[in-house]
């Protein structure tokens, strides 16, 4: 990659993971005041419920996948009309969509408290709130192109504060209305103030980036266009209901074989096991639009080029923020809720696995959107959805928890080995070049920080109050960052090219602070 993409990445990337730093921890500093104003059992609800109704978006043939696929081509072809053509469309397929689809709902309502043995109280209390729901999800998927605009035209660093905006204006109110005691109604109030926010945004940088209304007048139907969406949706649809079912079959299934609280425990594991995955994956957001601009200006070479590094990067993130999470989960779960609930560390442990194994394949499939070729990754998706689902189903029954999440991790582990053959066999690479030289040394710097971290963390006292707790994790951080990177540098991760771009990057002196303590390798001759 040339010094001024890399320059944007790291740009991008950084804001991005910024972001969402800051929007965990206000998410992470939210829960405790969640659970403690209405309860494991109706937070349990809350995220069952939800999820069903977010899993019909998976009916919409794939279009939303796409938009910021089509809107980085016609960028690149600056093709204005047809920008605003993805936008008006967003807009009139979803509203569409929200009026087919509502008759499901009506169908659900009334079998959603005996799947999940919700109490008639409980119930009660969900009801009245489920077409406030409904309404939002296909709301927020309709304007989702605008913020897709933004995306396109790497403006990343908007994006990213924009995110944050959204999660403060989303908690706040949320805290705000649950300590007046408005109860599960306080969730619906602040995601749409959080939506109105965030849409507004994006809206009033759409217009000036446009120079004009972002919404325009579909007449003459632009045939040619919707058959482009639909046509590269198609594949994708059948890749985001397999995702979806992947994502949100565990917390029904728990709720079906075990209970509401059990799925309120996983969505807790779930949260902390998922920061190794969308913390590194910021860089993907970044990747994507700048992959689909080398499609349309034919560079196909860069983009081949371009998969073993951001692969290794990407695993390297995975396994660092995964590792660490696994090693010093005690002091996690303190410091965060105060409270350690049966079952959370099994389900961290292996919903991290299926995390870890998942981000090797990131890099391909973010590249196979890119270029509007998604066939591989949909067989991939249906492949580890179908064999989750098996096994999960198989072992719920007399397992419980530990077996649905069992049948994610093993359904992960052989989609994931698949799709790794399929997209170095259409990149042309070896499995040595697109795996093999780099992932051992990935794999032994993160056993070894990781086994010592544990075993230290294991001997330390729980302090009592949060104070304490958050000293001691951050020194356990510390140790855990520095034989990372030490080992990563003892057991030869880094290359030339790895120094040539962070010399583009960061300043001299901090490269060579590192290089002092052996966190990074010298090299010597560099041009």
């Amino acid at each position: 990659m040339s010094a001024p993409i890399t320059r944007r990445l790291f740009k991008n990337s950084s804001a991005m993971a910024a972001a969402r730093v800051v929007t965990l921890f206000i998410g992470f500093a939210a829960l405790p005041v969640i659970i403690s104003s209405i309860g494991m059992t109706l937070y349990g609800i809350w995220v069952i419920v939800f999820g069903m109704v977010k899993m019909l978006t998976v009916l919409d043939l794939g279009v939303g996948s796409t938009f910021v696929t089509q809107l980085a081509m016609a960028r690149t072809r600056q093709d204005a009309r047809q920008m605003r053509q993805v936008i008006t469309l967003s807009v009139l397929f979803y509203g569409a969509f929200a009026v087919v689809l509502s008759p499901v709902i009506f169908l659900l309502m009334g079998h959603l408290p005996v799947w999940f043995h919700v109490s008639r109280t409980d119930w009660a209390v969900m009801k009245p709130l489920i077409w406030w729901i409904y309404g939002f999800v296909f709301l927020a998927e309709a304007f989702s192109s605008l913020g897709a605009f933004a995306v396109a035209s790497q403006r990343l660093v908007m994006v990213s504060v924009t995110g944050i905006i959204g999660q403060l204006v989303n908690y706040g109110l949320l805290i705000l209305l649950l300590l007046e005691h408005v109860g599960l109604k306080s969730f619906v109030i602040a995601l749409y103030a959080s939506w109105l926010v965030s849409s507004l945004i994006y809206f009033v940088s759409a217009y000036r980036a446009l120079r004009t209304f972002p919404f325009v007048g579909l007449w003459p139907f632009p045939k040619a266009l919707a058959k482009a969406l639909l046509a590269f949706g198609g594949w994708l649809q059948i890749t985001r209901i397999a995702g979806r079912i992947t994502n949100e079959a565990d917390r029904i299934l728990i709720g079906i074989y075990v209970n509401t609280a059990t799925a309120g425990v996983f969505q807790i594991a779930y949260q902390v096991a998922q920061m190794a995955r969308q913390f590194p994956s910021m860089f993907m957001g970044a990747f994507l639009p700048v992959v689909s601009a080398w499609e349309a200006s034919h560079e196909g070479a860069r983009i081949r080029a371009a998969y073993e590094d951001a692969s290794r990067y990407l695993a390297a993130a995975t396994f660092f923020i995964g590792i660490f999470a696994v090693s010093s989960e005690r002091f996690v779960f303190h410091l965060w809720l105060k409270h350690h609930y049966s079952g959370e560390y099994t389900a961290l442990i292996l919903l991290t696995l299926a995390v870890l194994v998942n981000n090797l394949t990131r890099v391909g499939t973010t590249i196979l959107q890119g270029i509007a070729k998604p066939r591989q990754e949909t067989f991939y998706a249906v492949m580890s959805a179908a064999i989750k689902v098996a096994i999960s189903l198989a072992l719920a029954a007399r397992f419980k928890l530990v077996g649905i999440l069992l049948g994610t991790a093993i359904g992960t582990v052989i989609g994931s080995v698949y799709f790794l053959w399929s997209i170095l066999r259409y990149l042309r690479l070896s499995w040595r070049e697109g795996l093999w030289s780099w992932i051992g040394p990935v794999v032994l710097s993160a056993s070894v920080s990781g086994g010592l971290t544990f075993a230290i963390s294991q001997q330390a006292r729980l302090p009592a109050g949060r104070g304490g707790t958050l000293i001691v994790l951050s020194l356990l951080g510390l140790l855990y960052t520095g034989l990372f990177f030490m080992s990563l540098r003892l057991f030869r991760f880094y290359r030339r090219s790895d120094y040539e771009r962070v010399r583009r990057i960061l300043p001299a002196r901090w490269i060579a602070a590192a290089q002092k303590v052996r966190l990074l390798p010298v090299f010597r001759n560099l041009s």
